[in-house]
């Protein structure tokens, strides 16, 4: 299944906007069990374990705009682009924030940079989207 970023953050945009009608911050902290899941992309970026973070990817992964399909393809594109890398290891060493109830967005406030996102899978939490532009 593909699915476009557009898609969720037009959906993380409604929302936020229904969570603050309604009176609901966005949550402030970032749970201890992903600290250590963005701790550990950006480690295996650094390292370019395509292991660990392959491991850490939900499987229907979003990594470009239109291109892309699954986590193996972001992946192979990492490893002949080395750059991505670099910039997945700096987005996660930057402060993190919810972008909705269900994604924390490493950085939180990222605009156009390259951003990475993490949601609950199955009860465990997982890397979604690493993306760069609008």
């Amino acid at each position: 299944m593909r699915t476009s970023i557009a898609a969720i953050v037009l959906g993380a945009v409604a929302i936020n906007a229904c969570a603050r009608e309604h009176g609901v911050e966005k949550q402030a902290s970032v749970p201890p069990e992903l600290k250590k899941l963005i701790s550990q992309v950006g480690d295996a970026a650094k390292r370019k374990d395509f292991v660990t973070l392959r491991s850490a990817m939900v499987r229907e992964f979003v990594w470009s705009f239109g291109g892309d399909g699954d986590a193996d393809q972001a992946i192979a594109e990492w490893k002949k682009y080395p750059q991505y890398l670099r910039d997945l290891a700096a987005a996660t060493r930057a402060k993190c924030g919810a972008e909705g109830p269900e994604y924390i967005q490493c950085p939180a406030k990222a605009g156009t940079q390259f951003r990475a996102g993490f949601r609950l899978d199955g009860g465990q939490w997982k890397m979604a989207y690493f993306v760069g532009g609008d």
